[in-house]
């Protein structure tokens, strides 16, 4: 741990000195910081995940899910949603007849696709899936890292991510 500071700071509304409370200085290091922001990175897209393609603000993702304090289940139906647009059979927009999503991709989800319904995106995600993921990618490659003895591959990121 770092040092021991206190801070004397005026209260706003008084303008008198507030108590003097202690604050650790914490001294991290460069891949401490890195592993930090990468962390921190990965929570807040889970977090946001069933949020991902709102594009009616803050008034269409509270009348969603009220106040977001933490991992959500994204709703089964987006409003306005364009996936049911999108070529089952390859890029872009296009019909429904192909079989790529479905049989290649997004393995038995092809269903979400269909031109009567407006699927959420994530439909099929449990909350927190998404960091799941990442926290796999990230074991993966430092293992990977690791075994092939890769000098570059932020093995100091990995030691402390996977200590974490």
């Amino acid at each position: 741990m770092g040092q021991v500071a206190s801070s004397n700071l005026a209260t706003p509304k008084t303008g008198k000195m507030a108590a003097k409370a202690p604050v650790e200085v914490f001294s991290a290091t460069f891949a401490d910081r890195v592993a930090g922001a990468l962390w921190g990175m990965h929570i807040a897209d889970a977090i946001a995940m069933p949020t991902h393609w709102y594009y009616g603000g803050q008034a269409q993702v509270q009348s969603d899910y009220g106040k977001i304090t933490g991992y959500v289940k994204p709703k089964v139906e987006l409003r306005g949603s364009i996936m049911a647009l999108s070529n089952t059979g390859g890029a872009g927009r296009g019909s429904n007849d192909g079989d790529i999503i479905g049989s290649v991709i997004a393995h038995g989800k092809k269903p979400y696709w269909t031109r009567a319904r407006s699927h959420h995106y994530h439909c099929t995600l449990d909350k927190g899936l998404e960091a799941q993921r990442v926290d796999q990618g990230i074991r993966f490659h430092c293992q990977s890292a690791s075994n092939l003895r890769m000098p570059n591959a932020g093995l100091e990121v990995c030691r402390i991510a996977m200590d974490s």
